[in-house]
Formats: C-alpha cells, structure tokens, sequence
C-alpha cells in the first residue's frame, strides 16, 4: 500500500473515532487506565524467575491524532535538571472498529528497546508489550493489560 493513502486511511480512522465536539481544533484523547503491568527478566544464562504482576490502580494513555501517536509507555531521559518527556509511539495502522496499532523501536545507551501494542477505542482495552535487551545477552519483558476510559465523553 502506498505511504500516502495509508497516512491518509489512518488519520480519517482516527478523527472518525476521536472528534468530541464539531468544533474540535485539535483531536487528542486522554484515558485513565486500570490494569496490570507484568514484568519478566530472562537472564541469558541460568534459571528464569517467576515474573512480577503488579496492579496499576491509575494510568494515562493520550491518543493523539495530529501526530497520528500514542503517549505513556516511554519517556526520554531528561538532562540535569528538566522533567522527562513521554516519547510519541506512531500509530502504524488502524481498522474499521476503532483499533490503533503503534510500534516503535529504539537504543537507550546500550539497551534495545522495542514495543507495539494496541488501543481499542470501542472496548477501552489497551494492551502493549515492551522488550529490553541489555548488553550482557539479558532480556527484560513488560507488558500492560490495562482497561480505560475517557477522562471526558466522547
């Protein structure tokens, strides 16, 4: 499919799902989020430890359709003295029901990092799977099981 009319297919999906007003300048969407987020570390050599499940009682996810990205699983590392930035994770895809993908790769000093995962803007259901491989061969897993809704109605 051509660049283009995909760009094209993409933001007319999303701004059909996320315009909230017909004066709606900028379409972005904001959800709170329950869930889990389970974190596994498998080490190159040796014995894999049970994983950790932890509840998340209060998380942000913002879909952003001018930047056609979605906000709050990676953040940049901050220089001395400034807060970090969450890093925008481009929606590489969305279908007919109202289902964003975003994928993003990336290398954090020596660490390669890489996600994908999904928002269903009809269920609520976010779901993302991270993966950290270090330089000693080791990988750490950690993907999100959350349930959200809009701060606001649609």
């Amino acid at each position: 499919m051509e660049t283009g009319s995909r760009t094209s297919r993409l933001l007319s999906a999303l701004v059909s799902v996320l315009i909230v007003s017909s004066d709606a300048q900028a379409a972005s969407l904001t959800l709170e989020c329950t869930g889990t987020v389970t974190t596994s570390n498998v080490p190159k050599d040796g014995v894999v430890p049970d994983p950790d499940k932890d509840n998340v009682p209060d998380y942000s996810v913002v879909v952003d359709v001018d930047r056609a990205a979605v906000f709050g699983f990676w953040f940049e590392t901050p220089t001395t003295g400034m807060t970090a930035a969450q890093t925008a994770l481009p929606i590489t895809d969305a279908d007919a029901i109202g289902i964003l993908y975003f994928v993003a790769r990336r290398n954090q000093s020596a660490i390669a990092e890489s996600i994908y995962g999904s928002v269903d803007l009809i269920t609520g259901t976010v779901s993302a799977m991270e993966n950290k491989l270090y330089p000693s061969g080791d990988v750490q897993t950690t993907e999100w099981d959350l349930h959200c809704k809009p701060t606001r109605p649609l």
